[in-house]
């Protein structure tokens, strides 16, 4: 079964288009060493899990620079804050490519310290075939953890660098996806994706909690996240953060869109006529942010949370004060 691994130089690929592309899997960078952490991760991430892809995240190791302690506190963060771990997840991954001697010792404390931090979860170690053989090694992965290993023979799962540990195969490093822009790495599952997994289904997108959204509503909340989560600015923060009221002053903003249609509860009666409406709003949204300054980082949780809640309210009934003008009455 086919999967791909991606990381900033890739971009933000089309999920959509990469599921279709008979890709099953990703794994998604997170982390380099002690300190960096990839500033396209939480949009690849984000966009992967509204596609349905099964996903992981990776760490790229530095024991030529650093402790392993300090770089599993790091990457258990990044998975803490994703959710990145358990049934369902590709397993936490540690990819070690650099380093001298045997690096055992290293892979078994990071590994030690991770699940310290993220619970006893199923962890996967990356490397390349000659490097694992001769620097790693199954002796040297502790209990629950298993391997990946590359080896650009264009075989998948065919490779003499295979080991009783393996699960995954790495078999090119300059495979073509569709909405992927360039080379990409394309790997091999070996064992069943739900074993590698930890026998859980695919995690779906995070629920929207309570809220009783109609397909429009749906429709027009997933168009205004999918805008306001990207492009990032020069230093990773979202685009169109103008004011401290960053969130609400979106919302006062699709409020002035949304108040010049039709009434939107009237709308509802009507399914062509509702989706109509929602494709006009998504049309002009980027609009409408075209017209915020980028500013500073903001919690896409707000954003969703200050949607969901106008949307609720028929988009009409949300404190646009900030804005400088009142919304029509409902």
């Amino acid at each position: 079964m086919r999967g791909i691994d991606v990381a900033s130089h890739q971009g933000y690929p089309n999920w959509g288009a990469v599921k279709n592309s008979d890709v099953h899997y990703a794994y998604i960078k997170a982390s380099e060493g002690a300190n960096y952490v990839s500033t396209h991760v939480d949009r690849q991430w984000a966009e992967a899990t509204g596609a349905g892809i099964v996903r992981g995240l990776y760490h790229f190791a530095r024991p030529d620079l650093n402790g392993p302690e300090g770089e599993a506190e790091l990457f258990a963060r990044m998975v803490n804050a994703k959710g990145a771990k358990g049934p369902g997840f590709l397993p936490p991954c540690l990819d070690i490519e650099v380093g001298g001697g045997h690096l055992g010792w290293w892979v078994q404390r990071f590994i030690t310290r991770l699940r310290q931090l993220i619970g006893d979860h199923k962890v996967i170690v990356y490397a390349g075939g000659s490097f694992y053989r001769n620097q790693v090694g199954d002796a040297a992965l502790p209990p629950n953890t298993v391997a990946w290993v590359a080896h650009y023979n264009g075989a998948p799962g065919n490779s003499p660098y295979l080991t009783p540990r393996t699960v995954m195969h790495q078999y090119s490093e300059s495979g073509r996806v569709n909405g992927v822009a360039g080379n990409v790495d394309l790997n091999w599952a070996t064992r069943p994706l739900s074993e590698i997994t930890g026998g859980g289904t695919v995690p779906s997108p995070p629920a929207q909690g309570d809220d009783d959204l109609t397909p429009e509503q749906d429709t027009m909340l997933r168009q205004v996240l999918h805008e306001l989560l990207g492009p990032r600015g020069p230093q990773g923060q979202i685009q169109g953060w103008g004011t401290e009221n960053g969130p609400r002053t979106v919302v006062a903003m699709l409020v002035d869109i949304v108040n010049t249609l039709d009434d939107v509860r009237g709308a509802r009666a009507e399914a062509a006529s509702a989706n109509a409406r929602a494709a006009d709003l998504q049309g002009r949204v980027a609009e409408v942010i075209q017209k915020i300054e980028a500013g500073q980082h903001a919690d896409a949780a707000a954003v969703k949370s200050a949607l969901v809640a106008a949307l609720a309210e028929n988009l009409v009934r949300v404190d646009v004060t900030v804005s400088g003008q009142e919304p029509d009455a409902a």
